[in-house]
């Protein structure tokens, strides 16, 4: 019954049983920000944000090494306040298949922290998947991850040219990784998802954090090519 308005559940250590019995005797009805590492299954998850309905954030955090399980999920059911939503998007969509988020939806924070390319992977896909989910999406921020290797980078960057699916939001952000582990032996992600922007037809803002920005004038020289209107390109200080 304590009046706690913002829970952090990382490295608990918690088996997937373990998380089920500690989710199932929360009960915080001033909850209003949840973030549970990858650890948590489903089931459990979709549970709590049942019954705590005031949640407007929700973060899937890279902690821990993932157990999240579809087998552990419940049926669909509708969080009417959730209005920004967190995480990998190799565990949001998942998550997203057994709720429905309401309406008025704001933002999708997309993460790729670690990065570690498998075979056949694509990134941009999967931000493809998760977005058909939300269909009224407003704003997309998605957040890169510290890449040394040219090959991890081509693998990231590539965008899949035959699919033609687009993303109707019209605020996009990308972040880079943090500025301490900026070095110079860390590739510009950001400078190299230009042909990303081939699936944002609407977008209007396009707003870039990084821990080493270009010139302004450079990026636009980079992504204005790929856009099919005037988008407002403007560096914004990275949020620590």
């Amino acid at each position: 019954s304590v009046p706690l308005a913002i829970l952090w559940l990382n490295n608990t250590g918690l088996s997937p049983l373990q998380w089920v019995v500690l989710l199932g005797k929360v009960n915080l009805p001033s909850l209003i920000e949840l973030e549970v590492d990858q650890t948590c299954l489903y089931g459990a998850l979709a549970t709590c944000l049942i019954v705590h309905w005031a949640i407007s954030k929700l973060t899937i955090s890279h902690c821990s090494f993932p157990t999240m399980s579809v087998e552990d999920i419940t049926p669909r059911s509708v969080l009417h306040c959730l209005r920004k939503l967190a995480g990998p998007a190799t565990r949001i969509l998942p998550l997203l298949k057994v709720i429905t988020l309401p309406s008025d939806f704001q933002c999708l924070y997309i993460t790729f922290h670690p990065y570690h390319p498998e075979r056949n992977q694509n990134v941009f896909s999967d931000i493809l998947l998760c977005v058909e989910y939300l269909l009224r999406l407003s704003h997309l921020e998605i957040s890169m991850p510290m890449i040394t290797s040219a090959d991890e980078l081509a693998a990231f960057v590539t965008f899949p040219i035959t699919d033609k699916r687009v993303i109707p939001v019209r605020d996009l952000t990308f972040r880079g990784i943090h500025p301490i582990l900026s070095t110079p032996d860390v590739f510009d992600t950001i400078g190299h998802c230009s042909p990303w922007l081939r699936a944002f037809p609407n977008v209007c803002v396009l707003r870039i954090a990084s821990g080493r920005p270009l010139p302004l004038d450079r990026y636009k020289a980079i992504f204005c090519p790929f856009t099919q209107q005037n988008v407002e390109i403007t560096i914004i200080p990275y949020q620590y």
